[in-house]
């Protein structure tokens, strides 16, 4: 049998690695919020509590696909080129640049600070790179929405935004299509707002658009939570759900919620085609086997 350079190469990045202890701190990619939605009910933004919860304490998550592994070697490379060309532009600052919260035990690092020309302004930026036409459609828009980034990366972003909000004038998303080459920026700030009461809120806003559905505090106060379940051993509730009830089903199909591809799947093959929170499926979670089992 012919030698299989496809088979090799996915067993060498899915290959396992020798990895030290280090302490449980909290990522910026594991932001999260609870809002109230249009319909009236609690629903949370960005990643799941109780994944991270389970990573803190040292559960074993299901290993990567090569699928997977290939996506993010494939960002790290597209992040790698654009800071090449930065470089070669003059506005390149720094990169890889860490920070941490004692206060909230969080610790991230950001991926580049750069200077504006003429201001010599400093703003930092995340790379996102990203393809298909499901990312395509959600990040640049169509004729019917504007185009808006991914609410996961917004939050993480609006992290780095707060904490250097002391250095950096604001904090920029960067989207790189890797099909297309299309690009798509947005600028995020942390805008201090100092409440009648004496209370200190941050707002977040994109591209001078504040977001009034919550506040930084508010995505802080998680991570805070967070905090308090590693504290007393107990896993937070699920923040979503694998499969949905028949109620939840008609709900969202009224609501506008659920395609009618998907509503009628279910309602053709039954449970073989229930849907669910897609933050709760094995491809996206590595600790729904735990979680729900």
């Amino acid at each position: 049998m012919p030698y299989s350079l496809i088979d090799h190469t996915r067993e060498f990045i899915c290959r396992k690695r020798f990895r030290g202890h280090s302490s449980p701190h909290f990522y910026p990619s594991e932001a999260s919020v609870q809002i109230v939605n249009e319909f009236g009910e609690k629903e949370v933004l960005g990643n799941c509590l109780r994944a991270s919860y389970f990573r803190c304490v040292g559960e074993d998550g299901r290993p990567h696909s090569a699928k997977s592994q290939m996506y993010f070697l494939l960002g790290k490379a597209v992040e790698k080129m654009l800071i090449d060309e930065w470089r070669e532009m003059g506005i390149f600052v720094a990169n890889a640049v860490r920070f941490e919260n004692p206060e909230y035990h969080i610790s991230g690092e950001l991926d580049v600070v750069l200077r504006e020309p003429g201001t010599n302004t400093l703003f930092g930026t995340e790379i996102k790179s990203i393809a298909g036409y499901r990312a395509d459609v959600e990040i640049f828009g169509n004729k019917h929405n504007a185009g808006k980034p991914k609410m996961n990366q917004l939050l993480q972003a609006l992290i780095y935004a707060h904490e250097f909000r002391n250095t950096l004038a604001y904090f920029k998303m960067f989207y790189q299509e890797r099909g297309t080459g299309d690009q798509a920026e947005f600028n995020v700030y942390s805008t201090i707002d100092e409440r009648s009461n004496g209370t200190i809120i941050y707002t977040p806003s994109i591209d001078g658009v504040p977001l009034n559905s919550f506040t930084i505090n508010d995505v802080y106060d998680r991570y805070k939570l967070l905090q308090d379940h590693l504290t007393q051993g107990t896993p937070p509730d699920k923040d979503f759900q694998i499969y949905y009830t028949d109620d939840v089903i008609e709900q969202r199909f009224a609501q506008k919620r659920l395609s009618k591809s998907k509503y009628q799947e279910f309602k053709k093959k039954g449970n073989k085609a229930r849907p669910g929170d897609w933050q709760c499926f094995p491809a996206y979670c590595s600790y729904s086997h735990i979680c729900w089992k």
